[in-house]
């Protein structure tokens, strides 16, 4: 039980957690609301359950995790109405015109396959490793730090010191270049930008990675599926071997109208054509009459989904890939998906890329803001102050602002508003990127093992990771989303899981064999799936969740 509240209070604690505060990466509230919260003890309510005519329970109380604050919760799974678990696929498979085509563009080429698979080989592992490029503020960090310790070591040295001639100044910086260079080679591993300078270059990449890249594509498109989407028009920007198209035309065919794939690499589009050839003649064109290929954007055109696959780490500045992003989203009528490797570096960009556009779609457009207020005659001093507060979060900002606008007015923004669809059940900061242990947010596959000499292993697949995030268009409607399962193990009583829940945060809770139906359904959920089953938090020592709690339920008179 808790202790009730005035209005008063819950207008403070309303204003505390709620989401206008945007991008939060600590699930806690602050300590000052500490006073208004609950003095009672919580009830261990852990294990209870309660069964239907049959015996089966319809639903069961667990003890649940925080993560990142170890705040314990009683957390109440039951079966959501109408909510059934998607089953995803556990192994993709290349479609056979993609391995023919594929077959006869090795065939015409000069080197033998058993080359081209050792080259091949090579990439592979320098590609699992490869690391975005060092942004200047990380150049700058490290070349501070060098500087220092070797004015440390050798003081005399000091070129600030006007000790040293000219030429000493500049081999002094020299070595000192040489050294920030040597460091982000360890750190960084001297990123450079891939290039393919012939068609056996091509086909190098493309015994690498073409089928691992169709299997982290095909694994996104099913939360496409889970919905029953089927898009008009798809956009692939920085298409390379054509990955995209292949995962989309095996999923929807002939369905799609419009599959526009954006390369300004001329081999590796010729390449890509060559495969959506197949194992026809030049003649007869590609498998798809609706497949085409294209240097630039055309202007003015919009996709109902764009994919960006593989291509923001191709851009080695920051500033780049934010203006890059502002472009596609424009050009995006429905979905942006963004995908990238498993390290670190991959998933922080990929988790940047999406506060980006979840910020910027916003963040009002002042100039245009005060236009529209000025042309409805709704101008005044309140909205004046509110345009010019800058306490406040752009979000609530935005919400403000609305609030004073005619129905069905759109209040002008930096971007369209967005949210995110997949796999993030909330728009929230991500709590991994507030974890000191570095983790990461990834996805995992297997795949068929395309190999030109014939020496497969493991059956002839590969395990693949990858992190990833899907983005809609539109403010997120008021419905609950379903948690996320990170990672699942099985023990011989029970089942543990980590979830990413749209409002607590990441929580561990295990399920045990005694909950009946329920651990039947949780037995045969993989990482990654959507947990199918509602999950509603009862009582928690976080202040958060009592908070939260509070504002589900009305105030009742004693």
């Amino acid at each position: 039980m808790r202790t009730l509240y005035s209005p008063k209070e819950c207008s403070f604690l309303y204003r505390v957690i709620h989401p206008f505060n945007f991008v939060r990466n600590v699930y806690e509230t602050p300590t000052n609301s500490k006073d208004l919260l609950c003095k009672e003890e919580t009830s261990n309510r852990e294990n209870e359950q309660t069964s239907d005519p049959k015996g089966e329970p319809t639903y069961y109380q667990i003890k649940s995790v925080n993560t990142l604050t170890n705040s314990k919760t009683i957390l109440r799974l039951s079966f959501k109405p109408g909510m059934n678990r998607h089953k995803n696929f556990k192994q993709t498979i290349l479609p056979n015109e993609a391995v023919k085509g594929l077959l006869r563009a090795l065939i015409d080429l000069k080197r033998t396959p058993k080359d081209l698979q050792n080259e091949a080989d090579q990439l592979t592992e320098k590609l699992s490793q490869r690391r975005y490029p060092a942004s200047f503020e990380e150049v700058h960090k490290w070349k501070k730090a060098i500087a220092d310790k070797m004015r440390e070591d050798n003081e005399s040295l000091d070129p600030s010191t006007g000790i040293l001639g000219e030429k000493m100044q500049k081999a002094w910086k020299e070595e000192l270049n040489y050294r920030v260079a040597q460091k982000l080679k360890k750190v960084r591993y001297n990123w450079k930008p891939i290039k393919v300078r012939d068609i056996e270059d091509a086909a190098v990449l493309a015994l690498s990675q073409l089928g691992s890249y169709f299997a982290e594509v095909k694994l996104v498109l099913e939360e496409f599926d889970r919905i029953k989407y089927k898009p008009a028009t798809i956009l692939d920007y920085g298409s390379g071997l054509g990955s995209v198209f292949w995962a989309c035309y095996s999923t929807w065919g002939e369905k799609v109208d419009e599959y526009c794939m954006i390369e300004p690499n001329d081999i590796l589009s010729q390449f890509s054509m060559d495969l959506m050839r197949g194992d026809i003649d030049d003649s007869q064109g590609l498998i798809s009459k609706k497949a085409y290929f294209r240097r630039t954007l055309a202007p003015q055109k919009t996709y109902d989904i764009v994919f960006l696959h593989r291509t923001l780490i191709e851009i080695p500045s920051e500033q780049e890939r934010m203006e890059l992003l502002s472009t596609l989203w424009k050009c995006t009528n429905k979905y942006m998906v963004i995908i990238e490797s498993d390290l670190r570096d991959s998933f922080e960009s990929v988790m940047a890329s999406r506060d980006y556009i979840l910020m910027k779609g916003y963040t009002i457009d002042t100039d245009r803001v005060i236009k529209l207020f000025e042309e409805q005659n709704i101008m005044n001093e309140t909205v004046e102050k509110v345009i010019a507060d800058k306490e406040i979060s752009v979000k609530e900002k935005y919400f403000q602002l609305k609030s004073m606008l005619p129905p069905d007015t759109t209040l002008p923004t930096i971007l369209d508003p967005g949210h995110v669809f997949a796999p993030c059940p909330h728009d929230l900061g991500c709590p991994l990127l507030a974890d000191d242990e570095k983790k990461t947010c990834t996805f995992a596959v297997k795949c068929n093992d395309i190999r030109a000499d014939g020496k497969s292993k493991n059956e002839g697949t590969v395990k693949h990771r990858f992190s990833y995030v899907i983005l809609e268009k539109g403010i997120r409607q008021p419905k609950r989303s379903c948690s996320r399962i990170l990672e699942k193990s099985s023990g011989k009583i029970d089942l543990s899981f980590t979830n990413c829940t749209p409002f607590d945060g990441i929580q561990n809770f295990k399920i045990h064999k005694k909950a009946g139906s329920i651990y039947k359904t949780a037995k045969h959920l993989r990482s990654g799936e959507v947990f199918p089953l509602e999950d509603e938090f009862l009582e928690s020592d976080s202040q958060f969740n009592f908070i939260q709690q509070m504002l589900r339920q009305p105030k009742k008179d004693s």
